[in-house]
């Protein structure tokens, strides 16, 4: 899984551990200890970022953030009041994860793709979505709702 991650210009720069943040309420009988990520420091407030999860040499979940890591990590730390949400289920899994042992690792890629103009200027723009769903399609994590 890592030379397909690799391919795809994704790199390891952290990972899930066991921590004493607290879930919301509605998870705390499913999850009895918090979760927290390590995370590169430069990777801490990148935007438009491509990301996914590992664990057993498995992609298990992909995702996208144009807001920040921290923001979108935040989420899956706390999870969210609304029961079926997406945070909710990648904190679940991920705790799951860590309560068997297993390591849970994150890792990342800013893609940025390239249009060229008729007038010769090439204007750069974020390609995050576009690999999220590539990879979801490609890799079909279980974590991710296809």
């Amino acid at each position: 899984m890592q030379a397909i991650l690799e391919s795809y210009g994704l790199t390891r720069v952290g990972r899930w551990v066991s921590s004493n943040h607290k879930s919301g309420a509605h998870l705390r009988s499913e999850c009895p200890f918090g979760i927290s990520y390590e995370l590169h420091q430069e990777w801490l407030t990148r935007c438009n970022v491509v990301y996914a999860f590992v664990t057993d040499c498995s992609v298990v979940y992909v995702g996208e953030t144009g807001a920040g890591m921290v923001f979108r990590f935040n989420g899956f730390r706390y999870g969210n009041p609304y029961g079926r949400d997406t945070d909710n289920r990648v904190k679940l899994g991920i705790t799951r994860a860590l309560m068997s042992r297993a390591e849970v690792q994150i890792w990342v890629a800013q893609p940025v793709s390239h249009l060229v103009l008729p007038t010769g200027e090439v204007l750069e723009m974020p390609a995050s979505k576009p690999l999220e769903g590539h990879l979801i399609a490609r890799l079909r994590p279980p974590l991710n709702r296809l």
